[in-house]
């Protein structure tokens, strides 16, 4: 069993059309999952800001997340992370909580735990290099 990407949210596998179990996107009035994964960048190859995650209105509240970012591609691959935080989403009230910096051959990974209740957070990939590199990124609550 595995977690999968399903173009909306991560769902688990278990290999078969129609056996995934969601986890995340409680139904309304349902506490939500003891862990939920949320994707922050996917299979990004060029710097961009990715879409906030609104914890809020997901039903997650709790305070303890970790963050992850990946780099892979042939050879030498490096990029650059940061993951930022706002209470309110407006464009120049971002704040950076932590910079993920990677660096390495073929693939490489590194992650950060906090605890801190932030209403939105999202990655912002700043910098990205080696050939056919690419960044995925994501939060775990």
């Amino acid at each position: 069993m595995g977690m999968v990407f399903n173009g909306s949210k991560w769902v688990y596998s278990k290999g078969g059309a129609g056996n995934g179990r969601e986890s995340n996107n409680p139904a309304p009035g349902q506490k939500p999952p003891r862990s939920a994964l949320y994707p922050l960048l996917i299979g990004q190859s060029a710097p961009v800001t990715g879409t906030a995650i609104d914890f809020v209105s997901e039903g997650n509240t709790q305070s303890v997340k970790s963050v992850d970012a990946s780099v892979s591609g042939a050879g030498s691959v490096s990029a650059e992370v940061i993951i930022e935080a706002s209470n309110d989403a407006v464009s120049n009230n971002w704040l950076p909580i932590k910079t993920i910096t990677l660096s390495g051959t073929t693939s490489v990974a590194d992650g950060h735990i906090f605890v801190a209740p932030w209403k939105f957070i999202r990655a912002r990939l700043v910098s990205i290099s080696g050939t056919g590199a690419v960044v995925n990124s994501s939060i775990s609550v």
